[in-house]
């Protein structure tokens, strides 16, 4: 008895499977037969079937399409196939389409820190782009950001410690998700994304699951974005689909609200121990409850020469992680206390990096 298993791509069937359908009527007619009367758009049965002297077992199909003779079958199918479109549509959680094999075999190359954030962002106000560009504008964001930071007084409540994890590793390392780890967008015909599903695109920083896997050695890693769940968690499993990263997911309910309605990441969710865990934001208002256990980085939208999560593995390895505590070595590093004496980041920065 012989076992037979196909595998039909959407919309098309390739020239050898066609040819294994020719030479074989009653499997072509089961394939036609299983088209029309499926109800979603994977059907998978494990159950095998008897033609004569022959079974198929785990046919699966993928939105199989092939001609038949029945049209109001055909019609059925096409009115099926526009409603699981829809549905994919209305749906952040859809399945995505794999455009690139991240998963490179790469040594994880040294990358001196230098002068890490500010070098980047000098580049990136110095490059072509215009003025007005987003990656220009969060970069100029981001600097203002910082001096508001270390200067707002404003009254920060205490929260509740939520993660009750245990682990061997004495740091702990969260990040946000946005232009930090990856830049999601609507999907253009003239890019090609990491991934993408019908309702939009997603760049992933190079070099992100190297360091979140080196990193992940040393200290217990957590995602905190100010994002809602259920895209927070469709992001994850891109990024970790094993989930052997991230030790807990913090989203935008766990943010907390101040009267001023900036919204906070408190890392009091995560632990008591103020002195051994750090925050990487592209937008250092987030952290401003814990300014000096913040740790800022460039702002990503599709650079694949992005090189500043090597840059941030270095200084986490070589200085943060190596301190008794982090706050003093990234007040010191981020010359915070000097930033503070002028009247906004852009000013601070243009005299003491440019």
């Amino acid at each position: 008895m012989n076992t037979k298993t196909f595998s039909f791509q959407k919309n098309r069937v390739n020239s050898e499977q066609w040819k294994q359908l020719q030479r074989d009527p009653q499997l072509l007619k089961l394939a036609q037969q299983l088209n029309r009367n499926r109800t979603q758009s994977n059907i998978t049965t494990s159950k095998q079937i008897k033609l004569g002297n022959q079974s198929i077992s785990r046919i699966k199909l993928n939105s199989i399409k092939i001609d038949s003779n029945d049209d109001s079958s055909n019609q059925n199918n096409q009115n099926d196939e526009k409603a699981k479109q829809k549905l994919i549509i209305t749906s952040r959680s859809a399945q995505f389409t794999k455009k690139l094999n991240l998963i490179n075999n790469v040594q994880l190359k040294k990358v001196h820190h230098g002068n890490y954030f500010y070098d980047k962002i000098k580049e990136i106000l110095a490059s072509g782009l215009k003025d007005n560009s987003p990656l220009k504008k969060m970069s100029r964001d981001a600097l203002n950001q910082i001096h508001m930071m270390i200067t707002y007084q404003e009254f920060i409540p205490e929260v509740t410690l939520l993660y009750q994890g245990k682990s061997q590793k004495q740091f702990k390392i969260a990040f946000d998700l946005d232009e930090t780890l990856i830049h999601t967008e609507e999907v253009q015909k003239d890019k090609v994304y990491d991934f993408q599903n019908n309702e939009f695109g997603v760049f992933i920083r190079p070099y992100c699951r190297h360091v979140l896997k080196e990193l992940s050695m040393v200290a217990d890693l957590f995602v905190f974005t100010s994002a809602n769940q259920k895209y927070a968690k469709t992001i994850i499993n891109l990024i970790d689909p094993e989930n052997i990263y991230f030790k807990g997911h913090f989203c935008r309910n766990h943010c907390i609200s101040l009267q001023s309605r900036i919204q906070l990441k408190h890392l009091g969710i995560l632990s008591n121990d103020h002195s051994k865990i750090v925050i990487i934001d592209n937008s250092p208002i987030f952290y401003m409850g814990q300014p000096y256990n913040g740790i800022p980085i460039a702002p990503f939208i599709d650079d694949t020469q992005d090189n500043e999560l090597l840059k941030l593995h270095n200084l986490l390895t070589e200085k943060i992680l190596q301190s008794d505590d982090v706050r003093i070595t990234i007040r010191r590093f981020f010359q915070y206390d000097i930033f503070r004496q002028f009247s906004d980041g852009i000013s601070a920065f243009n005299i003491l990096y440019n």
